[in-house]
């Protein structure tokens, strides 16, 4: 079972991080950049609701390889995630994790989605 993990694991350098994947840069609670990562960036998925209806929701994710991060973020700590537009795009959008979010997976799998809320000015 450790080797399959193990497979499981690297092929994620090319699921998440390959050519679909979209940079991101994070900040964390003290105001620490990390360096840039790869990872697979929705700004809309797909649930079934109570009803057992498949809808389409509005919540932003980043999934990203565990083994890639430098620290991983917590949902009770504010991150920022600077996310690329476009592949290749110098232009970042900043989101927050979201604090009503629970980031879903862990170590056993070796990623994490983390849903993100759109900064706003005020």
């Amino acid at each position: 079972m450790g080797e399959l993990r193990a497979m499981i694991e690297k092929d994620l350098g090319v699921t998440l991080e390959g050519d679909y994947g979209l940079p991101c840069t994070l900040v964390g609670p003290d105001g620490t950049i990390y360096p840039p990562v790869m990872g697979r960036f929705v700004r809309d998925h797909i649930e079934a609701n109570v009803n057992g209806e498949t809808v389409v929701v509005n919540v932003p994710m980043m999934t990203l390889r565990l083994s890639s991060l430098a620290r991983i973020p917590k949902a009770d700590e504010r991150w920022e995630f600077r996310i690329a537009a476009t592949p290749g795009s110098p232009v970042l959008t900043s989101y927050f994790l979201d604090p009503s979010g629970i980031p879903v997976g862990g170590e056993t799998i070796g990623f994490k989605r983390f849903p993100l809320t759109k900064a706003v000015q005020s």
